[in-house]
């Protein structure tokens, strides 16, 4: 039996026996009449934005999972769903979710974004797969050395 199933048994079953299958089906009747397709949408775009987080390797544990092209689908998926819900939504339901989605975007861009070989440059070290440390006598020989062209 599943967890929702347990969570049925236990509120319709009073006698301590397993609940029958026609009050498992009319309970189950029950909750698809309270839900509804935006309920589902924002479960599933929050389903996307936590799975999104997580391959990105961001928690410590984690960064094994790091799998960029997930990370752009979940991002893209998610972005898609927002018009749905913006037609019967208040803009203000919504922030938090357009708010998860800009930092993940933003989060995918720089861990996306350092340069190809930059550990091979002389006084480059790459610190992290976000940070890279140069090393010159003073900033301006840095920069001359290592700027974007």
């Amino acid at each position: 039996m599943s967890d929702g199933e347990q969570g049925m048994a236990g509120d319709l079953s009073g006698r301590g026996g397993e609940p029958s299958e026609a009050e498992l089906r009319a309970a189950w009747e029950e909750q698809l009449r309270a839900l509804t397709p935006a309920d589902v949408i924002v479960q599933t775009a929050v389903s996307l934005i936590s799975l999104a987080g997580r391959r990105l390797g961001i928690e410590r544990g984690t960064e094994g999972e790091r799998d960029l092209r997930q990370v752009r689908d979940a991002i893209d998926g998610a972005r898609a769903l927002l018009p749905v819900l913006e037609r019967g939504e208040a803009a203000a339901t919504l922030a938090p979710l357009r708010e998860a989605i800009s930092a993940l975007q933003i989060e995918y861009t720089t861990r996306n974004s350092l340069p190809v070989g930059v550990e091979a440059r002389a006084g480059a070290e790459l610190l992290d797969d976000r940070t890279i440390r140069f090393r010159g006598k003073d900033i301006l020989e840095v920069w001359r050395l290592y700027r974007v062209q």
